[in-house]
């Protein structure tokens, strides 16, 4: 079974750290847990503005 909030947190952590390896190895638990509590409040924002998906500007936003 998929789970589109971990694809969706891959992607973002792909974003912040443009897919080099020392970045990623370098984020701490903290730094995963902040990137998952914004996509969160994204994807809230965006569906009660009636929107049907997030976009990187509201995880930018959040």
């Amino acid at each position: 079974q998929r789970s589109y909030l971990a694809e969706m947190l891959y992607r973002t952590e792909l974003m912040v750290t443009g897919g080099r390896v020392a970045e990623i190895e370098a984020m701490t638990r903290s730094d995963q847990a902040a990137l998952q509590a914004g996509l969160l409040r994204a994807l809230e924002s965006s569906e009660n503005a009636g929107q049907p998906h997030a976009r990187p500007i509201d995880v930018y936003r959040a």
